[in-house]
C-alpha cells in the first residue's frame, strides 16, 4: 500500500493538480439593459426549484453552507441535491426565498446606487429590498428598479498593488478546507496567495491541517503526530464532511501545495502549528526554489529565530493577537531578530498600531476578515493584506473601493 501511495504522490507531483471551479460568480443589482442576455436573463425550472442564468445555464446559489443573514447570492453548477439552489417565488409578496432556510433573496440598501450587492436575509414583509418582479425572464428589484445581474468571475485588476486579499485555507466558503482544491479554486478566483497550516506525521510527513487532530474535518481519528502519512492519513477522506460532491478529497501534502503555488507565480503564509520542523520546511521550500514565494508565519520569537537561522531570506511574520503595550523599541527589537511583519487578528488591530508599524516599513495582515464592513474598515486604515474565507467577497471590497477613488 505504501508502495502505491507513493507512486501516486509523486505523480501527482509530477503532473500538478488540475480542478475546473464550478463557480460562476457573485450576483449583484445594476441597471436594467434589455439587450443584456448574457447577465440578465433567466429562467425558472418550476419542478427543481432552480432559477438558472439562460446564457450559461448555471444556478442561483446560496454560498456554500451560509445560512446566516448576509450570505452572498452566486452562481453555481447546478446540482439538484443541493438545497440551497431550490427557491420559490410568491407574486403576491414578490419574494424569492430560498428553501435551505427560508430567508429572502435581498438588496443591500446602503448601495443602490449603480451597483448593490445581492445577498439573503431574514424576510420582512414591508421592505422592498426583498421584493422583486418577475416577468418571466428578469428579476427587478422593487427597492432600486435595477435588475438581478450575473457579474461573473473577476478579472484581473494589473493596477492593484495591495491591499493583498489570502485565502484563508484557500477558499473554505465554497470548498473543504485546507484542500488543493480549496486552494487551486481561491488562485483560481483571483486571490494573491494562500493561508495553510503546517503539521507532523509520525513518520516524518508535513502534512497541512488546521486541528491537532483528525476528526473534524476527515473521516479519520487521532492526533496527527500520532499517525503515519503512508497507510493512513493518506487515505483519510478530507471532502465528504464538506459536501457530498468532494468525496475521496485527500489530505495534502505542503510539497504538493508548494508545487501549486509555483504553478500560479503565487505565495504560501505557513502557519507553523508545530515547533522543531523548520529545516524539513526548508528543504521542501529550497527544492523548489520558494523562499522569497512563501511567508513564516510564527506564534513565538523562538519559532522565528528557528525560521530565519534556516530561511534567511524568506520573510517572517509574527502570529498573534495586537499586544496592549507597544513602542518603537518593541518594532525595532522585533527587526533585530528578524521579524519582518505581522499576521495579526483583526478585532485587536489599532489604527495606531498599524501607524507604528509601517513607520518601521512592517506591513500588518488581518485575520480573519469576511464582513464587508470589515473589509473597509482595513482598506480605510492601511491593512496591507487580509485572510479571508471568502477572497471573491474581499477582491470585490478592494476593486470597489478602488472604483470609488479612481471616481474622484
Amino acid at each position: 500500500m505504501r508502495c502505491v501511495t507513493a507512486v501516486a504522490v509523486a505523480l501527482l507531483l509530477c503532473v500538478g493538480v488540475s480542478y475546473a471551479t464550478p463557480y460562476g460568480g457573485n450576483v449583484a443589482v445594476m441597471p436594467c439593459d434589455p439587450d443584456d442576455t448574457q447577465h440578465q436573463y433567466w429562467s425558472l425550472d418550476k419542478l427543481g426549484g432552480h432559477f438558472t442564468l439562460v446564457s450559461n445555464g448555471m444556478c442561483l446559489d446560496v454560498e456554500s453552507l451560509q445560512t446566516y443573514d448576509g450570505a452572498n447570492a452566486q452562481l453555481y453548477d447546478c446540482d439538484t441535491l443541493k438545497r440551497n439552489q431550490k427557491w420559490s417565488y410568491d407574486s403576491d409578496t414578490k419574494q424569492l426565498k430560498t428553501t435551505l432556510d427560508g430567508k429572502c433573496l435581498h438588496v443591500q440598501q446602503h448601495c443602490t446606487g449603480t451597483y448593490a450587492n445581492a445577498d439573503v436575509e431574514t424576510c420582512a414583509s414591508n421592505s422592498t429590498a426583498d421584493q422583486w418582479e418577475w416577468n418571466g425572464k428578469t428579476f427587478v428589484s422593487v427597492l432600486s428598479g435595477h435588475c438581478l445581474h450575473s457579474i461573473g468571475l473577476l478579472t484581473p485588476d494589473t493596477n492593484r498593488t495591495s491591499p493583498l486579499v489570502i485565502g484563508h485555507r484557500g477558499l473554505p466558503s465554497m470548498f473543504p478546507e485546507n484542500t488543493l482544491v480549496s486552494f487551486q479554486a481561491a488562485l483560481d478566483n483571483l486571490a494573491d496567495g494562500f493561508e495553510t497550516d503546517l503539521h507532523l506525521t509520525s513518520d516524518g510527513v508535513i502534512i497541512l491541517m488546521h486541528d491537532t487532530t483528525l476528526e473534524r474535518t476527515t473521516n479519520c481519528t487521532g492526533f496527527i503526530a500520532n499517525r503515519p502519512y503512508y497507510g493512513y492519513i493518506d487515505s483519510c477522506d478530507a471532502g465528504s464532511w464538506f459536501g457530498d460532491e468532494f468525496a475521496g478529497t485527500p489530505v495534502p501534502l505542503f510539497e504538493q501545495a508548494l508545487q501549486l503555488a509555483k504553478s500560479y507565480n503565487s505565495f504560501i503564509i505557513m502557519d507553523l502549528k508545530v515547533e522543531g520542523i523548520e529545516q524539513q520546511i526548508a528543504d521542501l521550500v529550497n527544492k523548489y526554489e520558494m523562499q522569497a514565494n512563501v511567508i513564516a508565519s510564527c506564534w513565538s520569537l523562538d519559532e522565528a529565530i528557528a525560521m530565519d537561522q534556516v530561511l534567511p531570506s524568506t520573510s517572517k511574520q509574527l502570529l498573534q493577537s495586537q499586544p496592549k503595550v507597544y513602542d518603537d523599541a518593541y518594532f525595532e527589537e522585533l527587526i533585530d531578530l528578524g521579524v519582518g511583519g505581522f499576521s495579526q487578528s483583526f478585532d485587536t488591530t489599532t489604527v495606531d498600531y498599524v501607524r507604528l508599524a509601517h513607520r518601521h516599513l512592517m506591513p500588518v495582515f488581518t485575520w480573519t476578515v469576511d464582513a464587508e464592513t470589515d473589509f473597509m474598515h482595513g482598506i480605510l486604515h492601511g491593512h496591507d493584506g487580509f485572510i479571508t474565507d471568502d477572497c471573491i467577497l474581499g477582491l470585490q471590497m478592494v476593486q470597489r473601493a478602488r472604483m470609488a477613488l479612481m471616481s474622484l
